[in-house]
């Protein structure tokens, strides 16, 4: 009939509606003007907030990060040379770690809700790494690390200094050959002692009991007290090759011989891996039998499905080039990019198999959950629908990042111990904007993809859409958990995320969550912070600019045109 709604009419016809009925569907999304400027306002004013909050609860907001990497590889560099390195240098590479051996150490021995508060004046939670060799580092294997390539090739040197650009320990790899008519020199050891900051007549020698990995001819050990961390017992370890040191470990009470002893992994996070396994099989294979199905019966929307998986394809290819190690090596690059081109291809293929798989059933079951997905897949950027959903996306997932970062000062308030948040995590802490705004990207999509597979999945097995909410709640909730830890502590903290996305999938569908969890991750992979002109801040600023812009970009389309001041404000 004129004016009636072909996609209700397809529904109880009983046929499934088309990519394009969905996305023409006579749905409006415009919202009034004072309604769209509020929900930017409130997404931009909770960000805010939550940049602030972190610096009660974030650990570099906690630890102090006194100087920026580029400052800590001319440091590493000098301390090279001063040791007595000079030969050529053909690649290198940086980053930071975090010395988790050390928050482990500081959680088991206080539990008082104040034990984070002595970061402050330490500089022994982060780790800067700097690695050099005279070839190109391989990267078959993955990213460069502190330990990966292995230490194999003569004259690769590592080291590890504080955020002061003290030296804590160092490594050099001797000659493959001895050298022709070589005799042992003593070394001089208060040289390298200064480097870390320590005076080497304050400390006692004693026997040796640690190791090193490569080969040496003189071994030496000292303890003593530690000047820059009053109280602190430390054992040092040394070694030497031909008069010039090749081993230096400081050694503190809560370090490990990690090549000996393998820390033991926690309950919450054996089952937290096991988890994401099992979600992540299922996925895959349940989404190749059903796509296989689909396309048989020609259901599934090939067009939509590729756009997306190319997307991401792209995504990962920017990965490539900004983000991966480029040593030069023309063997090498060539290589890198094959890995490259096969992860971003399996990736997007996965990403375009979910869609295959699940969309059919999304348009025949809740078409009204994709119609503002399928306007945006389209390349409808300017519906005010996809506005709409988008806006609200981001205020939902400032809800979500300020729950999250109030949690520790509450708790803290409470008189009750709390985890530290060591998000953005170890290599994310410098600047890797490109992987952030990749993962970002992939979160958004894969994890709100997962959820309608799961909610399909439940709603086939219990027969009802309640039960099915219900119980992705629930699993939500703990997956939450075991990721913070798994603290009871923060169940109800994570309920109310779950709460959050599960009523996004429920009200307003597959853009609304998508864009939700774009916006909340990013607070997972970078370091939301109100200390802007810190040196880490660089990749939040531009990240919490994007963010910014697409929520306003959002908020004007969702207006559909609609004037801000109205007529009759201006009559008066």
């Amino acid at each position: 009939m004129p004016g009636g709604d072909p996609l209700a009419a397809a529904l109880a016809a009983g046929e499934t509606p088309s990519p394009e009925m969905v996305a023409a569907a006579p749905t409006e999304g415009a919202l009034k003007p004072v309604v769209a400027l509020s929900l930017f306002a409130a997404f931009v004013v909770l960000l805010i907030v939550s940049s602030w909050a972190t610096k009660y609860g974030s650990l570099y907001r906690l630890a102090p990060l006194n100087q920026s990497p580029e400052v800590l590889r001319a440091r590493a560099r000098d301390i090279i040379t001063r040791v007595g390195y000079t030969d050529p240098v053909f690649d290198r590479a940086e980053g930071m770690i975090v010395h988790r051996e050390y928050l482990n150490y500081l959680a088991a021995a206080d539990k008082s809700p104040n034990r984070w508060d002595k970061l402050r004046d330490d500089n022994l939670a982060y780790r800067f790494w700097y690695r050099e060799s005279p070839r190109s580092l391989d990267t078959s294997d993955g990213d460069v690390q502190p330990q990966t390539p292995p230490l194999d090739v003569s004259g690769m040197t590592s080291l590890d200094l504080d955020m002061d650009g003290h030296l804590h320990w160092f490594m050099h790899v001797p000659p493959q050959r001895e050298p022709t008519a070589a005799t042992p020199n003593n070394v001089d050891w208060s040289s390298v002692f200064r480097e870390a900051g320590l005076d080497v007549s304050q400390f006692q020698r004693v026997a040796s009991t640690w190791l090193p990995l490569l080969a040496y001819d003189e071994r030496v050990a000292w303890d003593g007290a530690d000047p820059l961390h009053p109280g602190q017992k430390l054992h040092i370890e040394a070694a030497a090759f031909r008069g010039r040191p090749t081993y230096f470990e400081m050694i503190y009470p809560w370090d490990r011989p990690t090549r000996q002893e393998l820390q033991a992994e926690s309950n919450s996070d054996r089952v937290f891996v096991i988890s994401v396994i099992a979600v992540f099989l299922i996925a895959l294979i349940g989404s190749a039998l059903i796509a296989r199905h689909n396309l048989r019966l020609g259901r599934g929307d090939i067009r939509g499905a590729l756009r997306l998986g190319f997307f991401y394809f792209i995504m990962q290819l920017l990965f490539w080039l900004f983000e991966a190690h480029h040593s030069g090596s023309v063997a090498d690059e060539f290589a890198l990019l094959l890995s490259y081109l096969a992860f971003g291809t399996f990736a997007g293929f996965y990403l375009w198999l979910l869609y295959i798989a699940l969309e059919p059933f999304l348009r025949r079951r809740w078409p009204h959950r994709i119609i503002s997905w399928s306007r945006l897949l389209r390349g409808d950027f300017r519906d005010p629908l996809v506005g709409r959903d988008i806006l609200i996306g981001a205020v939902s997932a400032g809800v979500v990042i300020l729950s999250d970062v109030l949690t520790p000062p509450v708790l803290k308030w409470l008189g009750k111990s709390f985890e530290l948040s060591i998000n953005p995590g170890d290599i994310l802490i410098g600047t890797h904007f490109f992987y952030r705004l990749t993962t970002q990207v992939t979160a958004g999509l894969f994890l709100s993809l997962i959820m309608f597979f799961l909610l399909l999945l439940l709603v086939v097995i219990f027969r009802r859409e309640w039960i099915a909410l219900i119980v992705l709640g629930i699993l939500m909730t703990m997956f939450g958990t075991l990721v913070a830890g798994g603290s009871p502590i923060l169940i109800p903290v994570n309920a109310l995320s779950a709460f959050i996305y599960i009523f996004l999938l429920f009200r307003y569908g597959q853009l609304a969550l998508a864009a939700s969890l774009f916006f909340a991750h990013l607070w997972v992979f970078y370091p939301i912070t109100s200390e802007l002109r810190a040196w880490y801040a660089t990749d939040f600023v531009i990240g919490a600019l994007l963010c910014v812009a697409i929520a306003g970009f959002a908020c004007y389309t969702s207006m559909a045109g609609q004037s801000i001041f109205s007529g009759k404000l201006l009559e008066d």
